[in-house]
């Protein structure tokens, strides 16, 4: 019963005797559905545009404290140094230390200890002017912009009263937290005029703070008149007077002003580039997930355009302009589709979540198979594809869709880079311990200073971007990251620009 109505459903949606009324009517409801498709599409992309701005805005902050972050902190720096020099004015980086916060943690729980930091944060901003920056520095370290300072007589009352405030006793899951920060300030342009500079004095001076014991505050000027202090920190020490001192081989060299100096300043650009790279890992990991969760949010519309393209011919067949109409819906969709999971796949490598199915797979097979995905590829840029297979079986173990992956990539990337009517080879050999796949081309080829970069994450030579927009320069990044899993490597060569380009596959064969 339910095939019969299905039947009658289907001959009475394309009779002959249907009225052209109800042909135009349908006609409608399809250009409505089309529209209604790209409506939302439109609306998705308008929403990931206001996405990627706000994401863009709120990278200027840090997670915990919403206050400004390094990055910000040096941008505005940079601007209020520009507008001290124009105006004569002075600026003051105050680097702050809650002292014991350790002991907060192991207390009272990182809980306690993550709303103490956003406690101190909300105390720092209002006990500072509006035009002052406020950052974490790290852990629970803070620095303070002061800017616009007639002379460094202010600076004092503005400490006075932010280590004033940092002192009211807070309560927090019912437990009272007394707090205590040490403090250490310099100045620009007295002190220094890079922001780096002024941050190692500023620590120094916090340092010396804690000595004299905790929640002091001592300007970076005062440390060399200071007689239980060592001597001041120059920011760049004199290595020619090093050098010229004649010292016994067992001369305690840790007593000497300069050489403690030195040290001192070595200390800190360690510190300090330590700091700035778990900084930029710790963007890269947020850059990261966005991107894999914009990809989910992406994917979303692709499912109602490709079955908008599916229905087309059923409404209308035989119909040859809703015919190619389809066909480059899905083919667009196809290629959207390969961007967002190259995209994911992205996220996945990058986060460890990348998991292999393997199996002992024939790389003969797998090559083949990938040559015929690629064969429209092909055809469209009117491109000759030859395989040349040296061995009937080439036996390894590894994820055959992983692996289709990788060859595909190869093969388009091919495609895409060379002019249409090129010539495409793809060779396989292999020896008792490995198999070698080899993908060459007649195309664009490479130039030599970008050989050793391309396989980086968003690579793209600036020839090559310009050669074929279609791509975001992640799918090289890709097939590097599958075959190192896999076991292998994967090289490019090419003779230079317009000289084609090849690139050479390893994998190790199974040795059972």
């Amino acid at each position: 019963m339910t095939r019969q109505n299905v039947t009658i459903n289907h001959t009475d949606a394309y009779d002959t005797t249907t009225s052209v009324d109800d042909r135009l009517s349908q006609l409608r409801d399809v250009n409505e559905s089309l529209i209604m498709a790209a409506l939302r599409a439109q609306t998705a992309a308008d929403q990931t545009e206001r996405l990627l701005l706000e994401v863009s805005r709120v990278s200027g902050l840090d997670d915990l404290t919403h206050l400004a972050n390094r990055a910000l902190m040096f941008d505005r720096f940079a601007q209020a140094a520009a507008m001290a020099s124009r105006h004569n004015t002075r600026l003051g980086v105050v680097f702050l230390d809650i002292d014991h916060f350790s002991q907060i943690n192991e207390t009272f729980g990182h809980a306690v200890g993550d709303e103490v930091l956003r406690r101190v944060a909300s105390s720092l901003l209002r006990n500072t002017r509006g035009a002052d920056t406020v950052s974490r520095h790290g852990g629970d370290e803070f620095l303070i912009l002061l800017t616009d300072l007639d002379d460094l007589d202010a600076l004092p009352p503005i400490t006075a009263k932010i280590t004033k405030a940092l002192r009211t006793p807070l309560v927090i899951d019912g437990f009272t937290i007394h707090l205590s920060a040490s403090v250490g300030i310099s100045a620009f342009p007295d002190d220094g005029r890079e922001l780096l500079t002024l941050i190692g004095l500023a620590d120094v001076a916090m340092y010396h703070a804690k000595r004299r014991g905790f929640g002091g505050v001592v300007f970076h000027s005062d440390i060399s008149r200071d007689e239980e202090s060592p001597a001041r920190l120059t920011p760049e020490p004199d290595w020619h007077a090093l050098s010229e001192i004649d010292l016994p081989d067992d001369s305690d060299l840790s007593h000497l002003p300069p050489l403690q100096a030195a040290n001192e300043q070595l200390l800190l650009t360690a510190l300090t580039a330590q700091s700035r790279i778990e900084e930029v890992e710790g963007e890269q990991r947020r850059q990261t997930d966005f991107m894999g969760v914009l990809a989910h949010e992406l994917r979303n519309p692709l499912g109602p355009m490709r079955n908008v393209a599916a229905i087309l011919p059923m409404i209308f067949p035989g119909n040859p302009a809703l015919t190619r109409l389809q066909l480059v819906i899905e083919r667009q969709v196809t290629h959207m589709t390969r961007l967002l999971d190259d995209l994911l796949d992205v996220s996945r490598i990058s986060t460890g979540k990348l998991r292999l199915m393997t199996a002992l797979v024939n790389l003969v097979d797998v090559v083949t198979s990938s040559a015929l995905a690629c064969q429209p590829t092909i055809e469209a840029r009117h491109h000759t594809l030859t395989l040349n297979l040296g061995v009937p079986t080439a036996m390894i173990v590894g994820d055959p869709i992983r692996l289709t992956q990788i060859i595909t990539n190869l093969i388009d990337n091919a495609a895409k880079y060379t002019p249409d009517n090129g010539a495409i080879g793809l060779r396989l050999e292999s020896d008792d311990t490995y198999v070698k796949i080899t993908v060459s081309d007649n195309g664009i080829g490479i130039a030599e200073e970008a050989q050793a970069r391309i396989f980086g994450l968003f690579e793209q030579e600036a020839r090559a971007a310009g050669f074929s927009k279609a791509g975001l320069g992640i799918g090289l990044s890709i097939v590097r990251d599958l075959v190192n899993a896999h076991g292998g490597s994967i090289v490019a060569r090419s003779a230079g620009v317009g000289h084609g380009s090849a690139f050479i596959l390893t994998l190790p064969l199974d040795k059972a």
